[in-house]
């Protein structure tokens, strides 16, 4: 399971330093010509599996994250005019909730990794 966990941030991590589309492609691309127990064994069991027919198989690995990212408060600028004062709040953001998906597909075709297919705002590494 570690091992699995270990590609699954390499293929799917979320964007931090210097991970990129590119960098996932070139390890996915590297499994290309492959024989599926090599995959098997760097990634671990898939989280689905598809049979097109006899020859040809699709083995899915999926990652999600969600998580919340709290806003900033205002600053506030604080005015008096003849004993009445007022206060008006500038900038701050407002908090947002996530999610970073990516869902990998390889296609296995008598035993042999012939391609793949990503989908996802979190396909980087």
């Amino acid at each position: 399971m570690p091992k699995r966990l270990a590609l699954i941030a390499m293929l799917a991590a979320t964007s931090t330093g210097c991970a990129s589309q590119e960098g996932f492609e070139k390890i996915a691309n590297s499994y290309l010509g492959s024989p599926e127990a090599d995959l098997l064994e760097r990634l671990g069991p898939p989280d689905q599996v598809y049979n097109a027919d006899a020859d040809t198989k699709y083995l899915i690995y999926s990652k999600s994250h969600s998580g919340y990212m709290p806003g900033t408060p205002p600053t506030y600028q604080t005015s008096c005019s003849f004993g009445y004062c007022t206060s008006i709040p500038i900038g701050g953001s407002p908090g947002y909730a996530y999610t970073d998906s990516c869902k990998t597909s390889f296609k296995v075709v008598r035993g042999m990794i012939e391609s793949w297919r990503a989908q996802g705002n979190a396909c980087v590494a």
